[in-house]
């Protein structure tokens, strides 16, 4: 019994006086861990790089075969426009990014990474005047064929995750 008390006791005292824990992330960052299990980076800094640049949304079109267009691609296939916001004072130059197009029930349908030289100015969105797109290759169970009925029900989403942003001054962000 005395044992017991005596594990309390430490556990009370520990607590007291260490209310928190600063640990280092693999890549060297510093996390202070609370005891309610919240957490935040030691230094603003590392709170601040992940409010730089913000996806605002994405827009598909879904396009039928059409070998009277301008331009490729003349297959159907869908059109992808992603928009991002700069909120930092530096323009941004490049985005490198992990995608994940998802259905209504949060199935991944298909994931890619990019590295996208776009330019967007300080505390502006771009414009969705580029897009990527998916043709449809006759293949069984191409992209197109995965994506083509959540487009045209309006269902598709997208996930997304920032890996590194690149400004104007050379300067790199890296996000983990």
């Amino acid at each position: 019994m005395k044992k017991y008390c005596h594990i309390i006791i430490q556990m009370f005292v520990w607590n007291l006086f260490f209310p928190s824990i600063i640990a280092t992330t693999e890549d060297g960052q510093k996390v202070v861990l609370h005891n309610d299990g919240t957490w935040k980076f030691e230094n603003p800094a590392e709170v601040a790089k992940y409010n730089l640049v913000e996806f605002l949304g994405a827009r598909f079109e879904s396009h039928e075969k059409h070998f009277g267009r301008d331009e490729k691609p003349y297959n159907s296939h869908v059109r992808g426009f992603f928009q991002f916001r700069n909120n930092s004072d530096r323009q941004i130059v490049a985005i490198k990014y992990k995608f994940s197009l998802v259905d209504a029930f949060d199935e991944i349908l298909h994931e890619s990474i990019v590295k996208d030289d776009i330019i967007i100015n300080p505390e502006k969105s771009n414009k969705m005047d580029t897009y990527y797109y998916w043709e449809d290759t006759f293949e069984n169970d191409d992209i197109y064929d995965k994506i083509i009925g959540p487009v045209n029900s309006n269902n598709l989403k997208v996930k997304l995750k920032f890996l590194l942003v690149v400004f104007d001054n050379g300067t790199k962000i890296k996000y983990n």
